[in-house]
């Protein structure tokens, strides 16, 4: 569990905190970009109901809004944009969404020039929801007639067609970062054998960027109280090496000897330890560096292994180790260096840094080999450490990882405990783990025919038959539990303290399933009753009903709330119930489209017919969550790949994983933006 940093006394250390000084002052007091100036973005436009199946072709990804880049463009698709297709936002559209409105965030009054408008990528997919589904513009308000609409729709999916075309040569933009919270943990766990939570608390959680994870640059800064954290955390983890004989036998692992001078002694330990915080071999300056701080520890009476401890910190406060760096050349777009591609890879597979074996493989020059890259890929994926995909990514983009910060279930009512939360991010951490390396199709998420428990969390869910204390994969009867939705972790961050949500329910399932997310309530959309036993009517889909009264509250809970009906069933904790306050509970509900469902299993198979939605919305999270940073319009003929991955291979992660990490975003660096070419 997160907790305020300790208290700690650091001890003045002239040498490291000039370095710690250089960094802030090297790179800013806010320290954030290297190379590139930030660019302007567009806020999404609210997004419609679940559509039905169609034979439509297939609609753009929900990448984040797009860097207003410019955009080559032919004067015939000029003229269409000025004469046919902003006039009619500009009439019907503009009044609640320009620079002084802004009504959800949007303004599309900016979009007047053409290149503008080309690269809004997400706003345009919502908008062909909201036109389509005809929530906007609002019923109330005046309507384009159809020909103008089937224009608007019409030009998007052109707008698409464009950016799917591959003509955009573009990796996108790679901003210097640190290190995250999570990352700078095991990393130290990696080179000096300390568990994480020694080092972790150190640092508060980081913001979410991007598709909303924490390790985008766009968050990731350096501010000047960081420089006595980095002090503290360091000096904390080499106590606890220290205190550990068999660790500090690993850290010094050469020390003097009758054939070793303590000087070859400090090289010995320091050149590998420095290969490995620093992502490359390092140079003859470099050891020399650290091995002339140990020196003058020693010359100041200190013992061999206080003055090899004082080199080390300083290496662990190094920019060589916390910042992100990676070459610039002249070019407009490059291959990153083999180290640069290690150090990416390691990150998103591993969030931590590469091991010897991959430096290996990288300063040697064979990761530019597809075949040697998908060698190394699948070694990682095997190797224990791969948890931290399921840990990292799976746990920020489906919120499990919330049981352990802010869920908080009324105890007494439920008898929910702290073993009890665990277990339920545990169960969560395995099943992700099982579909993200491999063990089963993605579609599982959404409906599967098992889950992974341990007697204890049978017993929670009153499935029968199942003793133990590990968890692991168990056949289920039926199709009430499988899949994310019938999730303890997942079922409890959706509810309050004293009673279910049908609200958050449904919008996590638009959200992280669906990648369509509604619009922020309004500032006074008002509230029920937080505990079920209080409500005015005796259950809470009856209580929500009533609320609603709003015309601009109804639209967005016609999309939400059904989905959120169908699982009443599981109560705040994830228990199955029938009843409430001795109420039979009503688990059915009915999406705008006109397709209708009763209680969870039924829902799943709705869900399933949404699979390409699905995947699209993975396929942008996971290439979010290995690029460390927002997807861009560039980024669709990458997307569109993964997207074609994922059908021809069954809806497998691997085949996906190897697709992104020879990519060209994840291969390539520029500074510069690419100007598109014309159509």
């Amino acid at each position: 569990m997160p907790r305020s940093s300790p208290a700690v006394k650091i001890p003045f250390r002239p040498p490291l905190l000039l370095a710690l000084f250089f960094l802030c002052c090297r790179f800013g007091t806010t320290l954030s970009y290297a190379q590139d100036s930030p660019a302007p973005s567009l806020a999404p436009v609210p997004p419609a109901p679940i559509p039905a199946p169609t034979s439509a072709p297939a609609e753009a990804p929900a990448p984040s809004p797009a860097t207003n880049q410019a955009v080559a463009v032919p004067p015939s698709a000029n003229s269409t944009w000025n004469d046919q297709i902003f006039p009619v936002l500009k009439t019907y559209c503009t009044d609640c969404h320009d620079a002084d409105s802004q009504k959800g965030g949007v303004d599309l009054a900016s979009l007047e020039n053409l290149p503008d408008a080309r690269a809004a990528l997400r706003l345009w997919w919502r908008a062909k929801e909201q036109i389509t589904s005809g929530q906007m513009p609002p019923p109330k308000k005046d309507q384009p007639s159809a020909e103008q609409k089937q224009a608007l729709l019409t030009w998007i999916g052109d707008n698409e067609n464009f950016l799917r075309g591959g003509k955009i040569q573009d990796p996108g933009e790679r901003r210097l970062r640190r290190l995250n919270r999570t990352e700078y943990a095991t990393s130290l766990r990696d080179l000096l054998g300390i568990p994480p939570e020694v080092v972790q608390d150190f640092f508060a959680d980081e913001g979410a960027g991007g598709e909303g994870f924490d390790n985008v640059g766009d968050t990731l800064f350096i501010p000047p109280i960081m420089a006595e954290q980095y002090l503290a955390a360091a000096e904390a983890a080499l106590t606890e090496v220290f205190k550990n004989p068999e660790l500090k036998q690993r850290l010094l692992s050469a020390p003097p000897a009758a054939d070793r001078t303590p000087s070859q002694a400090f090289q010995s330990t320091l050149r590998p330890l420095l290969r490995l915080a620093f992502r490359r071999t390092p140079s003859d300056e470099t050891l020399a560096r650290y091995q002339k701080i140990a020196e003058a520890r020693l010359a100041r009476k200190a013992s061999w292994e206080d003055a090899a401890r004082l080199a080390v910190k300083a290496m662990l406060c190094s920019p060589d180790f916390l910042l992100l760096t990676e070459t610039n050349q002249d070019k407009p777009f490059w291959p990153v260096t083999g180290t640069e591609l290690a150090t990416r890879l390691s990150l998103f597979l591993w969030s931590s840094l590469p091991d010897a074996a991959l430096l290996d493989e990288a300063e040697a020059g064979r990761l530019a080999d597809p075949a040697a890259l998908e060698a190394q890929t699948r070694r990682m994926l095997a190797d224990p450490r791969a948890l931290a995909l399921a840990r990292n990514f799976a746990g920020q983009w489906l919120h499990f990882e919330k049981i352990l910060t802010s869920a908080d279930p009324d105890r007494s009512r439920y008898q929910f405990n702290n073993e009890l939360r665990h277990l339920l991010y545990d169960e969560a951490l395995a099943f992700s783990d099982h579909l993200l390396r491999g063990g089963g199709s993605l579609l599982d998420f959404l409906s599967s025919d098992y889950a992974f428990l341990n007697e204890k969390l049978a017993l929670h869910y009153s499935i029968p038959n199942i003793t133990g204390p590990e968890i692991r994969q168990v056949k289920l009867e039926n199709s009430i539990r499988g899949g994310a939705l019938g999730l303890g972790a997942i079922l409890t961050t959706t509810a309050l303290p004293r009673r279910t949500s049908p609200v958050l329910r449904g919008k996590w399932i638009l959200e992280q399933l669906l990648g369509s997310p509604p619009p922020a309530p309004p500032a006074n959309a008002g509230s029920i009753e937080e505990d079920d036993q209080k409500t005015k009517h005796p259950t809470v889909r009856q209580e929500l009903e009533a609320h609603l009264r709003r015309d601009d509250c109804r639209a967005c809970h016609a999309r939400m709330d059904p989905l959120g009906f169908a699982l009443e069933n599981f109560d705040p904790v994830g228990r199955w119930r029938e009843k409430l306050n001795d109420q039979p509970l009503d688990v059915s509900g009915k999406l705008p489209d006109g397709r209708s469902f009763t209680g969870p299993a039924e829902l799943k198979q709705v869900l399933l017919t949404e699979r390409d939605r699905f995947g699209r919305n993975f396929a942008v999270k996971l290439l979010s969550y290995a690029l460390g940073r927002g997807i861009e319009a560039q980024d669709l003929p990458t997307l569109t790949k993964l997207e074609t991955s994922l059908k021809d291979n069954s809806y497998q992660t691997t085949p996906l994983i190897l697709e992104i990490t020879r990519s060209l975003p994840f291969t390539h660096r520029r500074v510069t933006p690419i100007p598109s070419p014309a159509e």
